[in-house]
């Protein structure tokens, strides 16, 4: 077997941690043996919750350092509102870069959060890409120095 690069090794594992965002990893005979109940029961809870909105999907939580990503930051927009808030966070929640977007109250309008391989790539993205969307008025970003905890886990360090 040819030996892999560690360029080449890292790429890999950046498309296969990119690819198991999104993939079911939960062992459902586990959890079933846990609460005490069938396994055919556990899938139509978890059918039911899916189903209802209350489960939203499944993921992996990545190390985005680890990735390659190593800028990262807060943005805080204000927006016009005769735009219409609602369909500014949908033009900005459908940039793929772009992890989450929430509408909050007060100043800014709109809060999100971005990763990026470096603060030069981080700034362009900034200015070409989010400041350039009809109705945002104004983006403060506050860069992110270190990360603690993400979606529930501890990060190792």
């Amino acid at each position: 077997m040819p030996r892999v690069s560690k360029e080449k090794s890292f790429e890999l594992d950046k498309e296969i941690a990119e690819a198991l965002k999104g993939k079911d990893r939960i062992n459902l005979s586990r959890i079933a043996d846990e609460v005490n109940i069938s396994l055919s029961a556990l899938h139509d809870r978890v059918k039911s919750l899916e189903e209802r909105g209350i489960i939203l999907g499944y993921t992996a939580v990545l190390e985005k350092e680890k990735l390659g990503f190593g800028a990262a930051a807060i943005l805080m927009l204000n927006v016009n509102s005769e735009k219409g808030v609602e369909n500014i966070a949908k033009q900005i929640a459908s940039i793929p870069e772009i992890e989450d977007v929430y509408e909050v109250s007060g100043e800014p309008d709109l809060v999100a959060t971005v990763w990026a391989p470096s603060l030069e790539e981080l700034r362009e993205f900034i200015n070409e890409r989010i400041s350039k969307i009809d109705g945002v008025e104004d983006v403060n970003p506050l860069m992110l120095l270190r990360v603690y905890k993400k979606a529930g886990f501890a990060i190792r360090s």
